[in-house]
């Protein structure tokens, strides 16, 4: 073998351990990368996984809690029944929405429906986290607009529609000006600020596909519940989207557009 000869095979086989090298760097660095990503995955499956957990903990809570609730003010008419007392208007107004949660009366009206169908499609195309965590007898329901996520009843009637609607306007709808009045809530829990429900109540007039007697008298409802925390300002405004006139022009919005 000449001198020639064994340079060039030096040199070949010095090309080949380099090429090997660098095949076994990159090969490394592959592997490393796959193992980075799959390590990832797995974090974000398991952190995916418990907030799924425990959203079902969240809602399954607050349904325990509430149907207790109800149960405690079905045996109180129970009761006062019994005692020969006759039914305060909240007590009326409690039994025949369990009645119609009970049977199930308007579920598949199809005004109904359609307000749900909107709900739906409305909610999802703005990713909201709606919690069905709350049942309809107790006619509450809450929203938090920094995370983007409702708690609310399902919808089986007018009532429950308009409650929907507007949890949906407090993350949706405009926010209340800076430097807007609130207190805590009662025990100090949640936020009451009237220029909030106002906005979101707003919203809810502006939007729904429907809009009837019965779920602008659960608007007048619930606004009523804050107007002893109103500014004189707020309290007018509160006057405007009870009224008349409000009602017959939001009635008339929806049908247009339906």
């Amino acid at each position: 073998m000449t001198t020639t000869t064994v340079t060039r095979t030096a040199a070949l086989d010095r090309d080949t351990a380099h090429r090997a090298a660098l095949a076994k760097i990159r090969a490394d660095r592959d592997a490393k990368l796959r193992d980075e990503r799959q390590r990832l995955d797995a974090r974000i499956r398991a952190f995916d996984e418990d907030r799924r957990r425990q959203r079902e903990l969240d809602i399954e809570k607050q349904l325990a809690a509430d149907a207790i609730e109800i149960e405690r003010q079905r045996l109180a008419i129970q009761y006062r029944r019994h005692l020969g007392l006759p039914d305060a208007a909240r007590e009326l107004s409690f039994a025949e929405m369990d009645q119609r949660v009970t049977t199930g009366a308007e579920a598949h009206n199809p005004h109904v429906g359609r307000v749900r169908a909107w709900l739906q499609a409305t909610a999802t195309t703005a990713k909201i986290d709606v919690r069905v965590s709350r049942l309809p007898q107790t006619q509450n329901a809450s929203a938090v607009r920094s995370l983007k996520r409702v708690d609310v009843p399902p919808v089986i009637d007018f009532e429950t529609a308009a409650t929907n609607l507007h949890e949906l306007g407090h993350i949706l709808g405009e926010p209340e000006p800076e430097g807007s009045p609130s207190k805590p809530g009662e025990f100090g829990i949640g936020r009451i600020c009237v220029a909030a429900e106002i906005r979101a109540w707003r919203w809810a007039l502006d939007r729904s596909p429907v809009w009837n007697r019965r779920m602008h008298d659960a608007m007048t409802a619930a606004l009523s519940t804050y107007r002893r925390h109103a500014t004189p300002p707020e309290a007018l405004e509160i006057d405007e989207l009870c009224s008349s006139k409000t009602y017959s022009a939001a009635r008339l919005r929806a049908a247009m557009e339906g």
